[in-house]
C-alpha cells in the first residue's frame, strides 16, 4: 500500500486480535498507524473500527491477502475530482495461489457508471470492496452491518450504490487472491448469509426492478442453503421477516 503513487495517505492496520505478530512487522513509516482490537471474528466490526479512526477525506479498503497496483488511488482521486458525492471502483483480476490469473465466474468485468444498483444485483457489475474509493463521510454514514457475518461487504456496496453514483476505472488496479482459505469459500452456511444479504435489499427503498431481483436471488440462495441450514430457525425467520413475508 505504501507503494501508491499518492504519497499523502494514511495506512490504518486494523488487527482483529491476531496472534502471529502482525503488528511487530509493520514498517517504521509515520503514515502507518496500528489499530489493535480484541478479537471479534467480525469483518464488519473491524471495518467500522477503521472507518471511525480514519482521518482522510476518502477511504479505501484492502484485505490482507489482496494487493493494489501503485496508480490505484491516484487514478481514482483524479476520476472523482469535481464529483464530491460520487464514489469509485476499479477493474480487478483474480489470482490463484501461484499468482496466475483465473477466470471470473461471472464472465469478464464490465464498467457501469452512475446509479448501478440493478447492475450489481444482476451481477452485470462487480464492485469488490478492495477496489473502492469512497468519501469518508459517506462511508461512515453507511457503515458495515455487524449482524452479517458474511457478505457485509456486498451489503455495504449495495447501500453505497443506492446513495451515490459510481465512477468506474476500466484498468485492472487490484489483484484479488483466490484460494481455498477465503471465508466465502470455507463458510458452510455461505448461501444462507447470501440469502440474507439479498433479502435486506427491498427495505432500502430501491426500484421495483431491484426489489424483484433481490427477492428472486434471496429465494435462490435460500434454496441452495436448505440441505445445510433448514433447521437453523433464527436465520430462516429473519430472512422471511426481511422479505416482508410470514413463514
Amino acid at each position: 500500500m505504501l507503494e501508491q503513487s499518492v504519497a499523502d495517505l494514511e495506512v490504518l492496520v486494523v488487527d482483529d486480535g491476531s496472534t502471529d505478530g502482525t503488528l511487530d512487522h509493520l514498517p517504521a513509516d509515520p503514515r502507518v498507524r496500528a489499530l489493535p482490537l480484541t478479537h471479534t471474528g467480525s469483518p464488519a466490526q473491524v471495518r467500522n473500527a477503521g472507518l471511525r479512526a480514519a482521518r482522510g477525506t476518502f477511504v479505501a479498503f484492502l484485505d490482507s491477502d489482496d494487493t493494489w497496483l501503485p496508480p490505484k488511488l491516484e487514478r481514482q482521486l483524479a476520476a472523482l475530482d469535481g464529483q464530491p458525492e460520487a464514489w469509485s471502483y476499479t477493474n480487478y483480476d483474480l489470482l490463484d495461489q501461484g499468482g496466475a490469473v483465473v477466470a471470473m465466474s461471472g464472465g469478464p468485468w464490465r464498467p457501469f457508471g452512475g446509479w448501478i444498483v440493478e447492475a450489481l444485483l444482476s451481477s452485470r457489475a462487480s464492485a469488490t470492496i478492495v477496489s473502492l474509493l469512497v468519501p469518508r463521510a459517506l462511508a461512515l454514514d453507511i457503515g458495515f452491518d455487524h449482524r452479517l457475518h458474511l457478505y457485509e461487504d456486498f451489503d455495504f456496496v449495495v447501500r453505497l450504490a443506492i446513495r451515490a453514483p459510481a465512477v468506474p476505472i476500466l484498468d485492472v488496479l487490484v489483484h484479488v487472491r483466490e484460494h481455498p482459505g477465503r471465508r466465502t469459500r470455507a463458510e458452510r452456511t455461505s448461501h444462507a448469509w447470501r440469502a440474507l444479504s439479498f433479502a435486506r435489499v427491498p427495505q432500502y427503498g430501491v426500484t421495483p426492478t431491484a426489489r424483484r431481483l433481490a427477492r428472486r436471488l434471496a429465494v435462490h440462495h435460500l434454496r441452495l442453503s436448505l440441505p445445510r441450514g433448514l433447521g437453523q430457525r433464527p436465520w430462516w425467520q429473519s430472512l422471511w421477516a426481511m422479505m416482508g413475508r410470514r413463514g
